[in-house]
């Protein structure tokens, strides 16, 4: 069908705050980290606006992904945000209790609307995978 595993449909037809129609999420910029459960933890990665056109725009994403090896599927959780916002090219780190710790990022990127420390996002978030599959 030629979908991408990697990919959902949510993230094809994804808009920004104001309805708008946005170029797509990718994971590429993402933080990941494999569970206990041999899943795929990714957090963060980069979405579009006015790609290649003037005006683009690079916003860090905010929400979490598992993939599933076994059952080759990427699942998109957006319910549970991180409270700061935007994350693009954090670090995800699986602790002892099985929990993510999410570090550093950039908010977003624009030529005209992000330079130096201003963009940085140095909140640490923590996600429970568990929590997810709720």
């Amino acid at each position: 069908d030629g979908e991408h595993p990697f990919e959902t449909a949510g993230e094809r037809a994804a808009t920004d705050a104001g309805g708008r129609p946005v170029d797509g999420d990718g994971i590429y910029c993402a933080g990941h980290t494999v569970l206990d459960d041999g899943r795929v933890f990714y957090v963060g990665g980069a979405r579009y606006t006015n790609m290649s056109q003037p005006g683009e725009h690079e916003y860090g994403l905010d929400y979490a992904r598992l993939y599933d090896p076994v059952a080759g599927r990427m699942a998109a959780h957006t319910a549970h945000r991180m409270p700061l916002g935007r994350s693009w090219y954090p670090t995800a780190a699986r602790l002892a209790d099985g929990r993510v710790l999410i570090t550093g990022a950039y908010t977003d990127y624009g030529t005209d609307a992000c330079v130096g420390v201003a963009c940085l996002n140095p909140q640490i978030n923590l996600f429970d995978p568990d929590a997810l599959d709720a």
